[in-house]
């Protein structure tokens, strides 16, 4: 029989501990040390897990016991899984914390390859019932980002020329809005656009978003082609692109407005699309000036993509409801095989006896 510091850690007996990252303490670290319970770790939050035995001196921050949330057995394991899956995230459906999961198994293999075979067989099945809740469960899943949304519903396709009506920030940093919609349009996904072109009403702001721009490129953050165009070019910019994104916020620059409004309503390809991501911050984030009434062929408002939002929302909510379900569903499916081999060792040497 195995003694308890070389049994493999079984459901019955997991422990998973998380807690603020300004809690951990040269305490705590130096109780990790002894003990090498695996971890995921975040800038924000410390993840750690391990057998009850493990935990039973765990030394918290005194007075400050709410700040750690415990959970034991296939509430655990179930918890363990949804964090591989990214649905414990702030952002959910983020992949970072799955990274982390792993960075932190992965140190433990290689620091203390004995206490790490304790917990293979665990995180192995963590890894097989992630996977499959992910394929029957999350497929529909979608990110909830402004950018991503208004991207999708524009109806944007690889290889395609898009440009973007961009703006800074008061730092004379890209804003939030251009630089995300850059960044989903032109990074190194397989289904990035072949161009990006971009352009400001005024030039000294357009030579100031161009050196944001090749910044970006530089550092690997875009990788399709990038063009900086002057603003009066734009009736021609938007007879060659396939999609148009405006971030200049409505009724910020009312002339400009007015022109791209123009623009888009005499130009001859009516393929494309423009889609407004920016309504009026000083205003109640309402559709107003000539946006309001212009009534324009295949445009989308920031009133459409917010009310993607809030569909992807709703619909991701019900996927994170079902995966819950589901890995608790494959806690309990583990915990019995556990229980059925836990059966069978105790049985098989009474058997063996009557048999000698």
């Amino acid at each position: 029989m195995l003694n308890a510091s070389k049994k493999p850690v079984s459901i019955e007996d997991l422990t998973v501990v998380t807690f603020p990252s300004g809690l951990k303490t040269a305490q705590i670290d130096q109780w990790r040390l002894r003990k090498h319970v695996p971890f995921a770790e975040a800038c924000a939050r410390q993840i750690w897990y391990g057998d009850n035995n493990s935990f039973s001196d765990f030394p918290s921050a005194p007075n400050k016991a709410d700040a750690y949330t415990w959970r034991r057995g296939r509430e655990a394991y179930a918890f363990l899984v949804t964090l591989a899956m990214g649905l414990e995230s702030k952002k959910v459906g983020e992949v970072n914390i799955k990274g982390q999961f792993y960075v932190g198994w992965s140190a433990i293999n290689q620091e203390h390859a004995e206490t790490a075979k304790r917990y293979e067989k665990l995180v192995q099945n963590i890894g097989a019932d992630t996977r499959s809740i992910q394929k029957k469960v999350c497929s529909g899943f979608q990110q909830q980002r402004y950018e991503l949304s208004a991207r999708d519903l524009s109806g944007q396709k690889k290889g395609e020329s898009i440009l973007i009506i961009g703006h800074l920030d008061e730092g004379n940093k890209l804003s939030c809005l251009t630089d995300g919609i850059a960044r989903v349009s032109g990074n190194k996904r397989s289904n990035r656009v072949q161009e990006i072109l971009f352009t400001h009403p005024d030039p000294m702001t357009l030579e100031k978003m161009e050196e944001k721009f090749i910044e970006l490129y530089i550092s690997g953050k875009l990788t399709s082609d990038i063009v900086a165009v002057p603003f009066s070019d734009l009736p021609e910019m938007l007879e060659l692109c396939d999609r148009a994104y405006v971030t200049l916020p409505m009724d910020f620059m009312p002339e400009s407005d007015q022109y791209i409004i123009n623009a888009w309503q005499a130009r001859n390809n009516t393929s494309n699309t423009l889609t407004h991501l920016k309504a009026n911050p000083d205003n109640m984030g309402l559709v107003v000036g000539p946006w309001a009434s212009a009534n324009l062929k295949n445009y989308i408002s920031p009133y459409e993509v917010r009310n993607e939002m809030q569909a992807r929302a709703e619909c991701n909510k019900k996927i994170i409801e079902q995966a819950r379900r589901a890995a608790l569903s494959y806690a309990d499916f583990r915990f019995s095989q556990e229980s059925k081999r836990s059966e069978t060792l105790r049985v098989r040497p009474v058997l063996d006896m009557a048999f000698a």
